[in-house]
């Protein structure tokens, strides 16, 4: 038996910041009774709101379908702005979760709450699917900022800081002393976790910003920690990411259109509170320019997206 709704997010009107009225709904019969339907509903991009049985944390479209004794919730940003978003479905009675890539599962019960990673999805949807029975999906996710950033520069820059700026830049010439090679470093305090690191994800955004071409790849290195101040950090006063950036971690592809990228750091979440991530190009590979928001940027600041259990 299924019985399905769409229906749409009021969207807001711009100069008046009032809601629209809501999208005329089209029902889709059941050739039997659903003595409580379940809708299938579609949600334009918009702001955090909800719709029906669908709370959303920020701009998106969630599509929610339940058919035997499963329920498959897709979440997607044709906005292309969005980095993660909460979603909370009023559904009661699912507690497992099929495993689903760029989907956590955050609880179930009354609801079912979760997490999806849509940065740099080029407005693709996640997809995940629970069940009504086998062990219950729980998880905890928190959104972490930097505490410092910055970038550093080699050559005749060695000695300039960039702490302020509001765009990171990064390059890698796989030259000494050129004065285009560029590395961005992020600080963050992880003291408040608890529980075991599941995943760490490095949300980056930006654009490539070369005439040299019009893709390249980005990568995240573990940085020893050590003492650093992002009004003070330079190419020469930063051991801890030069020469050598560090331990290499995920990788990520951006290009012209700018968009979010997200970097796997998981090792790199330890038990040491005081984290420093170093973001550049592969090591060995000459790249093109990134210009990557800083977190003075008001529009999209970078951010640490950790996932705990336990």
């Amino acid at each position: 038996m299924e019985s399905a709704y769409q229906l749409g997010v009021r969207p807001v009107d711009a100069p008046t910041g009032k809601r629209l009225p809501p999208a005329p709904g089209k029902r889709f019969p059941s050739p039997r009774p659903a003595p409580t339907p379940l809708p299938e509903a579609s949600c334009p991009a918009c702001p955090s709101g909800n719709a029906g049985p669908i709370t959303a944390s920020a701009p998106c479209s969630v599509l929610v379908r339940e058919s035997g004794g499963t329920v498959s919730i897709s979440v997607a940003d044709p906005s292309r702005t969005v980095a993660t978003v909460r979603v909370t479905v009023a559904r009661p009675g699912y507690v497992t979760a099929d495993p689903a890539t760029g989907v956590t599962v955050l609880a179930t019960g009354p609801s079912v709450q979760l997490l999806a990673e849509l940065g740099g999805t080029q407005s693709a949807a996640r997809t995940v699917t629970l069940r009504t029975s086998g062990p219950a999906a729980a998880a905890n996710a928190v959104l972490l900022a930097p505490v410092q950033d910055t970038y550093v520069r080699d050559g005749s820059y060695a000695d300039t800081n960039y702490g302020t700026a509001t765009i990171l830049t990064v390059k890698n010439t796989n030259t000494s002393g050129s004065g285009f090679s560029r590395r961005a470093l992020f600080a963050f305090d992880t003291s408040q976790l608890t529980g075991k690191v599941r995943r760490a994800v490095l949300w980056v955004r930006g654009v490539v910003a070369d005439s040299g071409g019009t893709e390249t790849d980005l990568q995240a290195f573990a940085t020893a920690p050590g003492a650093w101040q992002e009004t003070a950090a330079t190419w020469n006063r930063c051991p801890a990411c030069c020469p050598a950036p560090g331990a290499a971690l995920g990788t990520g592809r951006i290009s012209t259109a700018a968009d979010w990228v997200a970097l796997d750091v998981t090792a790199a979440v330890t038990a040491d509170p005081a984290l420093t991530l170093t973001v550049g190009r592969p090591a060995g590979r000459v790249g093109l320019a990134v210009n990557l928001n800083s977190r003075e940027n008001a529009a999209c600041p970078p951010v640490l997206q950790v996932v705990t259990t336990g």
